[in-house]
């Protein structure tokens, strides 16, 4: 029954993996005009402009696939590259409107459309990213840090109005002072970029979890947020625990020349 729609979907999956396997990675100022005037940036007449259907713009696409992938209606939301990729591709090959891009598009001006798409405001490592930090019993662990940087295409600025930490362990995690950064100067142009730094501090032998949270808005949107879980565990043994180490070793070499010794006694009988 459904034979006929295996070819497409085969077609699809290595349509979307070829073009990310062989097309550098795309450049969203590049992709902001192709979408917003893509006659003008193709030189190709023969075809619309993608704001010509897609009137709501390029935050309405990225309500699109926020909603498409499990999320809210977020025009601001946190689209990675492959998600916007995979989003457009489906959409030339699937959609009766869109396949005059089809075979036109170069793979380099797909890929840069793309990046267009998921040009919003980015935390490095990404959000929803786990941060595991280990601490020893004895001291904190190595501060981790977090950067969070504007989308490049911005035409307003980014203000970042609260980096917090969250949960039932968060005050077991300290956020260093390089957290001044984002909160000092919180206006970042397009492309700028602040950081935090977070470190494990226990207050006990367990494990703790947390989120950080950054809060922000951009021009007069609503606020939207970046959220990194925080995973802290403690590992190793402390400076007090050497001197048991040592003599736990020394016990152990003493029984083991014990037991050679009654082996060798035992040969002579």
């Amino acid at each position: 029954m459904h034979r006929h729609l295996l070819p497409a979907a085969l077609m699809l999956c290595l349509l979307v993996n070829g073009a990310m396997a062989q097309t550098p990675p795309g450049d969203a100022v590049r992709g902001k005009p192709l979408f917003e005037n893509t006659r003008v940036a193709t030189g190709n007449n023969n075809i619309a402009n993608c704001t010509s259907c897609h009137t709501d713009g390029v935050q309405g696409r990225r309500i699109a696939i926020s909603l498409n992938t499990g999320g809210t209606a977020d025009p601001y939301a946190d689209i990675g590259f492959e998600t916007a990729m995979t989003r457009f591709t489906q959409a030339m090959t699937g959609r009766a409107e869109m396949r005059q891009f089809y075979g036109v598009l170069t793979a380099q001006q797909v890929s840069d459309i793309a990046a267009f798409l998921a040009d919003t405001p980015k935390t490095d490592p990404a959000s929803e990213t786990q941060i595991n930090l280990v601490a020893t019993p004895s001291g904190n662990s190595p501060a981790r840090t977090v950067t969070l940087t504007h989308s490049r295409t911005a035409a307003e600025s980014l203000s970042v109005k609260g980096v917090t930490l969250s949960g039932s362990g968060a005050a077991q995690f300290h956020l260093g002072s390089a957290t001044v950064s984002c909160l000092a100067n919180p206006v970042l142009a397009a492309a700028g970029s602040c950081a935090v730094t977070a470190t494990y501090a226990p207050t006990g032998s367990g494990t703790a979890d947390a989120d950080l949270v950054f809060r922000m808005s951009q021009g007069t949107s609503g606020d939207f947020y970046r959220v990194l879980p925080l995973h802290g565990v403690v590992t190793g043994g402390s400076s007090g625990d050497s001197g048991g180490g040592a003599l736990g070793l020394g016990w152990l070499l003493a029984l083991a020349a014990a037991v050679a010794g009654l082996s060798l006694n035992r040969r002579r009988a």
